[in-house]
């Protein structure tokens, strides 16, 4: 694991796996960072790269590199370096420890399902009652429902609508993740479906169109739900066409629903 091997490099500094003057350790770590930094790059976001590499005290030591180089400066260098090591440490073990949470919550057969605010809304069973396993026709364990952010979004706008119907459909399924979620633990068991919340990550950024956006949110579950071995991906759940067009595209599975067609309107003259 790449933030193991960088954990390690960085502690092996801190605990003095550097012979010479404390400004051969400064040059060893500014080393290690940029090294860190182009290895990270395309990995992390801008912000998790600066909290873990790229710091202030970082660019402080860099910027300053060539006038630390004087004996005068050792001490001061040393203190700075190790500190700065320190700290690096630490925050690469609350990083792999992090990611180990995430690994082993992802680490299941559970079959990962995000459902679109049309499938809450038009689905003849509403959500209290519905039984996912049914639905996705899947009887060899758990049914995992990811509900993105987004989706809760929509359905407290929906509340608003002028139809009965997706007002009361709206304001119920947010009621029932409202008590599911009450004691705020990371994910609910509704029946034989476990449901999780996909909050937004910190600093992400919506897409301006929100079946976008919750196709790109089942997209980075799929990241890392997908289990190759048995080819099983994110199944997209909905009632529109244009989502299922969508989630197709982004090499998604998907449940494309169907609702029961209206009488065909009688021909005019």
């Amino acid at each position: 694991m790449l933030l193991r091997s960088l954990r390690d490099q960085v502690a092996n500094l801190e605990g003095g796996g550097v012979n010479g003057t404390g400004f051969d350790r400064l040059l060893a770590y500014l080393n290690w960072a940029a090294n860190a930094a182009g290895a990270l790059g395309n990995q992390v976001s801008e912000a998790d790269l600066a909290r873990l590499v790229l710091t202030k005290r970082y660019e402080q030591l860099l910027s300053g590199v060539g006038t630390l180089a004087g004996t005068d400066t050792v001490t001061v260098v040393n203190l700075l370096v190790s500190l700065e090591l320190r700290e690096r440490v630490v925050a690469f073990n609350q990083a792999v420890a992090a990611l180990q949470q995430i690994i082993d919550r992802w680490s299941s057969t559970d079959l990962c399902v995000v459902a679109d605010s049309s499938f809450y809304i038009h689905h003849p069973v509403k959500l209290k009652d519905i039984d996912l396993t049914e639905v996705v026709d899947f009887d060899r364990g758990y049914v995992r429902l990811l509900v993105p952010m987004v989706v809760i979004d929509e359905l407290d706008g929906l509340k608003e609508s002028k139809n009965k119907h997706v007002r009361w459909r709206a304001a119920h399924t947010l009621g029932v993740l409202d008590e599911l979620f009450r004691d705020g633990a990371p994910s609910a068991k509704l029946r034989a479906t476990r449901v999780e919340i996909l909050f937004d990550p910190p600093g992400h950024s919506r897409l301006a169109i929100n079946d976008d956006e919750i196709v790109d949110r089942a997209v980075s579950a799929q990241a890392l739900a997908y289990q190759p071995a048995i080819g099983r991906k994110v199944v997209l759940l909905t009632y529109d066409t244009g989502q299922a067009s969508r989630a197709r595209r982004a090499d998604l599975d998907v449940l494309k629903l169907n609702q029961p067609p209206e009488e065909e309107p009688a021909a005019t003259a």
